[in-house]
Parts: C-alpha cells; sequence; structure tokens
C-alpha cells in the first residue's frame, strides 16, 4: 500500500500522526482514513531523502509515492547470492 510522507515520519517516529486519522486494523488490511484538507500532496525527492536519513527502516519512492520496504532474512541472501554467483560463472 502506497505511504505520504507523514505516515512514513509516523511509521519512523519522525513526526506524529494528526488527532483526528483513524486508523484501524481489518483481518488483512489497515485501513487510514483522512480528511479532505489532510490530504497530503506528492512528496518530492528532496522531502523523501530527508525523511530516509532520519527512518529507522528502509523504504522506498517512485513518482511522489513512498512505500516501506520489508527486510529481508539471510536465508533469502544466501538464495539471492547463490544465484548470483551461478548466474555470474556462465560468462
Amino acid at each position: 500500500m502506497p505511504t505520504r510522507l507523514n505516515d512514513l515520519e509516523t511509521l519512523h517516529g519522525v513526526g506524529s500522526a494528526p488527532e483526528n486519522r483513524e486508523v484501524r486494523s481489518t483481518h488483512r488490511t489497515l485501513v487510514v482514513t483522512m480528511s479532505a484538507a489532510e490530504q497530503p500532496g506528492f512528496v518530492t525527492v528532496e522531502e523523501y531523502l530527508a525523511a530516509e536519513e532520519k527512518a529507522a527502516t528502509k523504504s522506498e519512492y517512485k513518482d511522489g509515492w513512498i512505500r516501506a520496504m520489508s527486510g529481508s532474512i539471510l536465508r533469502h541472501n544466501d538464495i539471492a547470492g547463490n544465484c548470483f554467483a551461478s548466474l555470474h560463472a556462465w560468462q
């Protein structure tokens, strides 16, 4: 689910969520509602980079949207590294 800068700051502890924002979790979906006046605009690259420097977790930026990235596990890194090494050997 795309995340705007205000949500990224809240997730990473940089800012705080507005009082009138309703956040509720359903079975598999996180629902966040905001008033029309509170809808944030697109995030600039500079805003993203400034927030990313302070962030505890990583995220990606694409077309003004910020998406939180999940962390990888050691097993995934081992498998990806082995695949890369096997493909590199074909050169």
